[in-house]
């Protein structure tokens, strides 16, 4: 009834990818635990990346759209000249 909600990530699979945050204990069966120091600031560092490829491409999308507002432009002034 009192226990907590608990989360957390299965040692052997983030060993997976990132192996540099899990240690092994010197132990007989070798446990694995995670290392949430190095996970947190790996997973911080991540986040920041992302925002700036996010940033790169909402920048990219913005350029494109202009573009293509000024085609539109260009084929309607073309279109109206043809019509004289």
């Amino acid at each position: 009834e009192d226990a907590k909600v608990q989360m957390g990530v299965i040692a052997q699979e983030v060993e997976k990818v990132v192996p540099e945050v899990v240690l092994t204990a010197d132990d007989e069966m070798q446990t694995k635990s995670v290392d949430y120091g190095k996970l947190t600031a790996l997973l911080i560092e991540s986040v920041k990346e992302l925002g700036e490829v996010v940033a790169s491409d909402v920048q990219r999308i913005e350029k494109q759209m202009e573009s293509l507002k000024n085609y539109a432009t260009l084929n309607a002034i073309i279109k109206f000249n043809k019509e004289d």
